[in-house]
């Protein structure tokens, strides 16, 4: 357990996994528009998806930079958190990403294509939908303190699926851009099927409405995380110091 607590205050450590983490979400991002197959796939920047890949890269990088800055004037060991509420704010982002691809999205899209499921399974979709998001709560569970969320800020990552839902909507009214989805017989002016209210209607207020309520759940959570981490390690802290102090002799007093 000692040699674990050493490994995440370790800077040499944290900075090579950060730069692992940044290279192979770069990677990722660069292989999803086409970069390595000579096109490029502009409209996908319009997906939440790589949106929130490309937010997680750039905070890697700006992770390893401070990393690296904190390695060489404070030494070998210490805190590796930096900006902690804005790395909550982008885990939460593709956390949901996460767990809405692979519980709505990929079991939809496996109904209604079931000749493209081998696509689940290709780089190019794990990259973005399964390996960024692992490597962000990976870094979150090795470096993060704890204690660093407020009250209200699971309501003010909120913002960030918000401000993203007007924009493509308004998008998708005004028709200015057309979402290729293979298969479908007729185009579509929105990035995901339960935005796409030419297609399913007021079905698209229930869905809206729990994809924000599990978002807002998703704060709620780990802002209860964050307390109880800090809860546990107070109550080790005051353990360790009641043992100290019955481990003291009457000749050490």
């Amino acid at each position: 357990m000692n040699n674990l607590l050493s490994l995440r205050k370790n800077r040499i450590f944290a900075l090579c996994f950060r730069v692992i983490a940044f290279s192979v979400c770069l990677f990722g991002i660069l292989w999803r528009i086409g970069i390595f197959f000579g096109y490029f796939h502009g409209v996908i920047f319009l997906y939440f998806t790589l949106q929130t890949n490309i937010a997680v890269t750039v905070l890697f990088g700006y992770l390893i930079v401070k990393t690296a800055i904190s390695l060489k004037k404070e030494g070998i060991n210490g805190c590796n958190e930096f900006n902690p509420r804005i790395s909550v704010a982008i885990m939460i982002a593709i956390t949901f990403v996460l767990i809405g691809f692979w519980m709505v999205l990929a079991p939809a899209g496996a109904r209604e294509f079931p000749d493209r499921t081998y696509l689940l399974g290709s780089f190019d979709n794990l990259s973005v939908h399964l390996i960024a998001p692992l490597l962000m709560l990976a870094d979150y569970a090795m470096f993060s303190k704890g204690g660093q969320l407020k009250g209200r800020d699971p309501f003010l990552f909120l913002i960030i699926p918000v401000l993203y839902t007007i924009s493509v909507m308004i998008l998708g009214a005004t028709r200015t851009v057309v979402f290729y989805t293979p298969g479908l017989t007729y185009p579509s002016y929105f990035p995901y099927f339960f935005m796409d209210f030419n297609e399913i209607g007021l079905l698209m207020i229930p869905f809206m409405v729990a994809m924000t309520a599990f978002y807002l759940g998703l704060g709620l959570f780990l802002r209860f995380i964050d307390k109880k981490r800090v809860r546990k390690k107070k109550e080790k802290s005051d353990e360790e110091t009641e043992i100290t102090e019955e481990c003291i002799s009457p000749l050490q007093e």
